[in-house]
Parts: structure tokens; C-alpha cells; sequence
């Protein structure tokens, strides 16, 4: 949402910077305009290695907070691991009743252990795949948008 603000106030800020070389070119004549066509050129280029910077910054976020669930699920998967580990030498130790109790609970435990690795593993795939879609459309609209200002700079050149 931050990037998405930031991206607009760039834009915003592009076009009155294009109005404002506009209206001085017709005061000023065509000398004016190279300088100003060539800052604004520079601006672009700016603006570009600037959206660039914020994908590429949004993709290591990404890859970060995947690495973060990964290690969490792996540590509770471990840690439910070593309790079934537990519950097995708890078995050999116990007499009929306390081996069929112990059973049921280490069932429930494979169960829950199996469930909660399943939800982890759709809510990383899930994330991502949200995550990747928002890149996506970050990327189509910074495109579109540069490909708007484009042609409006062209066709501000073709009036001209």
C-alpha cells in the first residue's frame, strides 16, 4: 500500500513537472525546452531505477518472510517429532492401559502434527502466491505507467 502511494506521488509529481515544461517552452522557446526535455528524461530514468530498487526490495521481503515460516514450520514439525519420540519410550515403560492411552495420544499427535504441517504448507503457498501477484500487478501498472508517460511525451513532442 506504502509503495503503491509513493509510486502515485511520483507519478503526480512527473506530470506537473511535464505541464510545467510545457507552458515555460511556449514562453521560452526551444532552447528552454532541451534543458527542461532533458531533466525530465533524467527524472524518468530516476523514477524507473527507483521502482526498480522498491520490486527488487518487495522480492527479498518476500523470499525473507518465506524463509521465516519455513524454519517455524520445520521447528514445530521437529518439536512434535521429539514428543512422539518421547511418547514411544513412554510406551515401553507403561504397563496395557497406559500403552493403549499413550497410543491414542500419539495418534492424535501424527494427526495434528499431519493437519498442521497441511495448513502451514497452504497458508507459505497461499502467502506467496499472493505475494507474487501483488509483484505482478506492481509491475504491470509501473509498466502502464511508464508507457502513459511515454506517450504523452511523445505526443507533447508531436505538438511541438
Amino acid at each position: 500500500m506504502t509503495t503503491e502511494i509513493i509510486i502515485v506521488f511520483i507519478l503526480i509529481m512527473l506530470l506537473i513537472i511535464s505541464i510545467m515544461i510545457l507552458h515555460r517552452t511556449k514562453d521560452t522557446g526551444n532552447a528552454a525546452y532541451a534543458d527542461d526535455f532533458e531533466r525530465l528524461k533524467d527524472d524518468i530514468s530516476e523514477t524507473k531505477a527507483r521502482l526498480s530498487q522498491i520490486a527488487e526490495n518487495q522480492t527479498t521481503s518476500q523470499k525473507n518472510l518465506t524463509d521465516s515460516l519455513m524454519t517455524m514450520a520445520k521447528n514445530q514439525y521437529d518439536a512434535l517429532n521429539d514428543m512422539e519420540d518421547k511418547i514411544d519410550e513412554t510406551l515401553d515403560k507403561s504397563s496395557k492401559d497406559q500403552i493403549e492411552s499413550l497410543g491414542k495420544m500419539q495418534n492424535q499427535i501424527r494427526e495434528t502434527l499431519d493437519k498442521s504441517s497441511k495448513n502451514q504448507t497452504e497458508s507459505l503457498e497461499k502467502m506467496e502466491n499472493e505475494i507474487q501477484e501483488t509483484l505482478d500487478k506492481m509491475s504491470k501498472n509501473q509498466t502502464d505507467s511508464l508507457f502513459g508517460m511515454k506517450k504523452e511525451i511523445t505526443e507533447t513532442l508531436e505538438k511541438l
